[in-house]
């Protein structure tokens, strides 16, 4: 899963309550194996470099300044950390390029799309997060502030992690429903069958979490109601968004993009567009911030200029969810 620095940020603020900034011990090793091995034996979060010592000077700048960087090391969270790197290199000699693959062995490069990136791992080597593109900033002072985010984050995964096993083995329901649900909301990758634990703790859904964490992906949601009101299905379809609407469950930004798909439903819909209009208006109201209230208010500039320049009250919603 890739991280966003925004997403993050908003993460790092309860990282930052439970877990004490003190000098972190790092394991450095050789090899991306090597420190998958180092990170199992010893229950750490893995760190893993992804550049280009040959071509690549951004991701080398990463490498000297922040990643080898005693200084750097010295700001991180008190915990055991494991660092490596995966050098990807360019045009290199036939033995170059022998010796790297065994180096590189066992690394997937599909969570990468671009150079240089810096990858997180949990100990047992499931990969939670990249952070890549524009979430790594080509400035030292804002790549730094990312990767030790990303790094806290982390961390706090780890720690929730701890919370829910515990809670499990003290029979602790309530905790460990709490514990896991602020795990699925986390924007790292979700747990095995944790979707399952929490229906089978709250059956009834009582505290919404597993409304809130089977919310659909934006494109998906949108792509799903377009395609049903273009086949016919626009009534249905309307009625399952209003019935959604009508929940307390879902957080502010899920609201938002339920507004947005029920717009787009009603401007599909011949003689709907001021319905259109208005739900793409209280999507602005609800989550001005957010990603579904910036689209929009896109959407509200360009096809519906004059609700556009009507006076927006961003208000309470009081369906809203935690």
């Amino acid at each position: 899963m890739n991280c966003s620095s925004r997403t993050i940020a908003l993460w790092i603020s309860l990282a930052a309550v439970l877990i004490t900034n003190c000098q972190a011990k790092v394991i450095r090793m050789n090899s991306y194996a090597e420190g998958l091995e180092a990170a199992k034996l010893n229950n750490a979060i893995l760190v893993v470099l992804v550049h280009g010592s040959n071509w690549n000077t951004w991701g080398e700048q990463l490498n000297t300044e922040i990643f080898k960087s005693s200084a750097f090391e010295s700001s991180l969270p008190d915990a055991t950390l494991v660092f490596a790197d995966v050098d990807i290199l360019q045009s290199p000699g036939e033995a170059e390029k022998k010796a790297n693959e065994t180096r590189n062995r066992g690394w997937d490069s599909k969570a990468v799309y671009t150079y240089p990136a810096i990858s997180v791992y949990a100990p047992d080597g499931t990969l939670l997060s990249t952070c890549q593109g524009s979430a790594l900033p080509e400035s030292l002072a804002l790549a730094r502030s990312a990767i030790h985010d990303l790094i806290a984050l982390a961390l706090q995964y780890e720690n929730l992690k701890k919370q829910a096993q515990k809670a499990y083995a003290d029979n602790d329901a309530q905790r460990e429903l709490q514990a896991l649900a602020e795990l699925g909301a986390m924007p790292l990758t979700r747990l095995p069958q944790l979707l399952e634990r929490i229906k089978t703790l709250d059956p009834k859904d009582a505290a919404g979490h597993a409304a809130r964490l089977s919310f659909p992906r934006w494109n998906n949601l949108l792509a799903d109601i377009t395609k049903r009101t273009q086949g016919g299905q626009a009534a249905e379809a309307e009625a399952e968004l209003n019935t959604m609407l009508e929940s307390k469950a879902y957080s502010r930004e899920q609201r938002a993009l339920l507004l947005v798909a029920l717009g787009n439903c009603h401007r599909l819909q011949k003689d709907h567009q001021e319905q259109a209009a208005a739900a793409f208006k209280k999507a602005l109201q609800v989550a001005p911030d957010s990603f579904a209230g910036q689209m929009a208010e896109r959407i509200l500039s360009a096809w519906y200029q004059d609700h556009a320049k009507q006076s927006i009250t961003k208000g309470q919603d009081k369906h809203v969810g935690p």
